[in-house]
C-alpha cells in the first residue's frame, strides 16, 4: 500500500531528515540509461512535479489512474508533509 510509504517520508521529514528516495531520483545522472530507463526517470521526475504543483488534486489524479509508480506519490506527500487526512481522502477518492 501507498500508506507505508506516506508514513516513513512523513516522519523523516519531520525530523528534518531528507528523503533518500527523492534525492536519488532527482540527482541521478540520466545519460547513463538506454531510453526506457530515461522515460521511466523522467515520468518519476514529472510525478513529483506534479504532486508538489497540485497537491490534493494531483494526488487524487494520481490515485484515479492504475500506475505502477503510485507509492512514489506516497513518498512524495510525505516528504512534503502533507496532513494524513488529505492523503487519506484525495487516495480513498481516487480508487
Amino acid at each position: 500500500g501507498e500508506i507505508p510509504p506516506y508514513w516513513v517520508s512523513f516522519f523523516a521529514a519531520k525530523a528534518g531528515r531528507e528523503n533518500k528516495e527523492l534525492i536519488d531520483i532527482t540527482h541521478v545522472d540520466a545519460n547513463d540509461m538506454d531510453g526506457i530507463q530515461r522515460r521511466i526517470h523522467e515520468f518519476k521526475l514529472w510525478m513529483i512535479d506534479f504532486m508538489k504543483k497540485y497537491g490534493f488534486f494531483g494526488l487524487l489524479a494520481m490515485a484515479s489512474w492504475p500506475n505502477a509508480a503510485f507509492d512514489l506519490c506516497g513518498v512524495c506527500c510525505g516528504s512534503f508533509m502533507m496532513p494524513f487526512w488529505v492523503f487519506i481522502t484525495a487516495t480513498t477518492l481516487g480508487k
